[in-house]
């Protein structure tokens, strides 16, 4: 019983020092705060055609749990977060984006933001499409031919058009996105004056307008319904046709012309060369046969030893020695010189 009545008594003691902690806890945080806290800020950050998106943003280093959004001092929309944030974000529709309600907002017990007004997005569609006409108009266009196109704005457009501009989608896509039109002219005037020289003229031709609107600015119109058109044949039978015809056979035969001589004179002077040529190659032929018939005959020539031997005779002797005939031991050549093709003669 003892332990038990001390254990209680323990008990107590604990339960009455966690009220005191959280209450003093309390006072404290109590202390630490304001009274009242800082009032957040309330600004448009998007408009749509139908809607209109604000934002509730407290001061930096506040936060809460509860925003919420009034229309002058009527609570329309809460926004109720899991955890501390510092924003919240409110969307209008319908009559509630009127420029004319004031709004503002509150974050927790804080103090109110200060009043703004919407400013919706206008709403404005686009004008109208043109009528786009051609003369000639078959559709079907010569090489050399001139077309005019005519864009007809509607009768009673928002402003009176500023600008209108002739596109044109290549041939072979028609309706096609993938190849995009292309700007071929653009003015003040809405007739267009355009010469086909090309077959890739051809294809589909379209135009819109230009105005400019108070609060929108410039605008361009939707594109007119396409006209197409088909580049067949050549240029036309014209005068300035036939001039440009005659001058083109004239540029033709000064440049036969011109390409002839040339081709002669090529000629020319390829002959002289292979002449020049074949007399060299001529020449130099007879010169090797010439030194091949010299080297042969050198070849079959001998050299004979032709030194005489000293003969000692006196002066007294000399008229004996000249009269008398040579014997056959002396060294005398008694016979005549041989020749070197026959040396055994």
């Amino acid at each position: 019983m003892e332990h038990f009545g001390v254990s209680t008594k323990r008990m107590s003691f604990c339960g009455y020092l966690l009220t005191a902690l959280i209450i003093i806890r309390q006072h404290f945080s109590a202390a630490g705060q304001p009274s009242v806290l800082e009032a957040p800020t309330l600004t448009q950050v998007a408009a749509r055609v139908s809607s209109v998106e604000l934002l509730c943003q407290a001061p930096q280093g506040y936060g809460g749990f509860i925003f919420k959004l009034f229309k002058v001092q009527q609570l329309i929309d809460t926004v109720q977060h899991s955890s501390e944030q510092r924003e919240a974000r409110f969307v209008l529709r319908g009559n509630d984006t009127d420029n004319k309600n004031l709004y503002c907002c509150q974050y927790q017990n804080s103090m109110y933001s200060s009043y703004m007004k919407p400013e919706p997005k206008i709403s404005i569609s686009t004008p109208p499409p043109p009528h786009l006409v051609v003369e000639p108009s078959s559709g079907h266009a010569m090489l050399g031919q001139t077309l005019s196109f005519h864009c007809q704005a509607p009768l009673t457009p928002q402003e009176l058009p500023e600008a209108f501009l002739l596109l044109q989608r290549a041939r072979g896509t028609p309706g096609s996105m993938v190849a995009p039109a292309k700007l071929v002219s653009q003015s003040q005037q809405s007739r267009f004056s355009v010469r086909i020289i090309a077959h890739e003229d051809g294809g589909e031709y379209m135009c819109l307008y230009q105005i400019t609107l108070p609060k929108m600015g410039q605008m361009n119109s939707t594109a007119s319904q396409p006209v197409y058109i088909n580049v067949i044949g050549h240029h036309l039978c014209t005068p300035s046709s036939a001039g440009n015809t005659g001058n083109t056979d004239l540029a033709l035969i000064v440049g036969s012309v011109s390409a002839g001589v040339l081709v002669l004179m090529a000629v020319s002077l390829l002959g002289f060369a292979i002449h020049r040529h074949v007399k060299a190659t001529a020449v130099s032929r007879r010169q090797r046969e010439q030194e091949k018939l010299w080297n042969h005959v050198h070849s079959r020539d001998h050299i004979v030893d032709l030194t005489l031997q000293r003969v000692d005779i006196g002066s007294e002797d000399f008229g004996r020695a000249f009269k008398r005939r040579p014997s056959v031991s002396e060294p005398i050549y008694d016979c005549p010189m041989t020749t070197f093709i026959n040396p055994t003669v």
